[in-house]
């Protein structure tokens, strides 16, 4: 095991947690186009005044600090892979490029992309060309996981400056679905790194043996599954803005607990606010008691599942306060990050208990599987 690899891997995991809550502060707060273009702001990598001005400062610092957990995400990959000149290679690259993009009279804004995309090129590319060496090194699912949050950067990176040029072209509906899909595959991409560090932990299952083990397996995964489904209805509630079409709770109404009029923005409010997180709920309740019932000695399991019954009562209270305190930014933002720490949660349990082993069956030790003895048949 390759402890200090680990370490940077937990350290990428809170820097895309970070990064989740800087973009939750950004959308909360409506400054997502506090910039019209990208991947500069106002045609540079440090507009005038940006700090002083709160839309620009969450703006921009969220774009500074996404260009700063996709470098962090590059070491990681280039690490896992054992590759110590994909990183160098790639900045090298990419500054010449740029250099000679300058000299040509090139644009500003291309030189921009063509450093940005010319940098993920090269560094994907030096990967590939040195694969023997990583394949003495990690496991292939931890080198194609690495890759994989690799990649995924750079997709979000492309939905990130998709939603802001889309809109700026004027075409706003286009653009909020953009924001939506960019809103769910940051939540993707933390399950990436989440599952990248899961596998690198010394605490990842080897030879254990666990009894009723296919039953939490399958429980875990569809509590991750729908944990997935509300952050992704959650998503697209944000962005709409549609968070008090139902605007008290636990009544969806005056006078009962459906609401009065159906149309879509309420019907996909009443399915996040009431159904999904029913669901959601009594899933983690279920694991918790089966992962208590069947693996209460297997602390990599047992501690997971209390922190994710944890994460889900704070999950509910910020849930309701967003109702009750009429979307007040602080309980909305911790909502938001709260859900990704119980996504991320359950899936580090999904993927623990996926590595152990199951009890053999009862009737493995029936009389069958053994050889018959002297005396067993009268």
């Amino acid at each position: 095991m390759n402890k200090p690899l680990y370490r940077y891997s937990q350290f990428t995991v809170v820097a895309a947690f970070m990064l989740i809550l800087i973009g939750s502060l950004v959308t909360t707060n409506g400054a997502g186009m506090a910039f019209a273009d990208w991947p500069l702001s106002a045609g540079s990598l440090n507009p005038e005044g940006w700090w002083s001005h709160l839309f620009q400062r969450l703006e921009h610092g969220h774009r500074l600090f996404a260009e700063l957990t996709g470098v962090l995400i590059g070491i990681l990959c280039a690490w896992v892979w054992a590759n110590r000149w994909a990183f160098p290679l790639a900045i090298a690259g990419s500054g010449v490029l740029s250099a000679t993009a300058s000299a040509a009279g090139v644009s500003r804004e291309w030189i921009a992309h063509i450093g940005l995309w010319s940098a993920a090129l090269i560094f994907a590319c030096t990967l590939f060309l040195n694969r023997k060496s990583a394949s003495r090194s990690r496991a292939p699912l931890t080198r194609w996981l690495a890759f994989a949050a690799f990649f995924g950067v750079v997709i979000q990176a492309v939905l990130g400056g998709l939603r802001v040029t889309v809109e700026s072209a004027g075409h706003p509906e286009q653009a909020m679905v953009i924001r939506i899909i960019h809103g769910c595959f940051a939540q993707i991409e933390l399950c990436l790194l989440v599952s990248v560090a899961a596998t690198l932990s010394p605490k990842w299952p080897t030879g254990s043996v666990v009894p009723g083990l296919s039953r939490i397996r399958r429980l875990a995964w569809l509590t991750f599954g729908f944990a997935f489904l509300q952050l992704a209805l959650g998503a697209a509630i944000r962005h709409l803005g549609i968070a008090l079409v139902i605007p008290t709770f636990p009544l969806a109404s005056e006078h009962g607990l459906m609401p009065p009029a159906h149309n879509a923005y309420i019907d996909l409010n009443f399915t996040h606010t009431r159904f999904m997180a029913l669901l959601v709920a009594v899933h983690v309740i279920l694991l918790w008691v089966r992962v208590r019932r069947s693996a209460s000695s297997e602390s990599r399991l047992m501690r997971p599942a209390w922190l994710l019954l944890a994460l889900l009562a704070a999950q509910i209270v910020f849930g309701i306060s967003i109702i009750w305190t009429y979307r007040n930014p602080w309980p909305t933002t911790l909502h938001v990050i709260n859900g990704a720490a119980l996504l991320a949660t359950s899936l580090l349990i999904a993927l623990r208990v996926s590595a152990l082993k199951a009890e053999p069956e009862a009737e493995a030790e029936s009389l069958f599987n053994h050889p018959l003895q002297p005396g067993m048949i009268s």
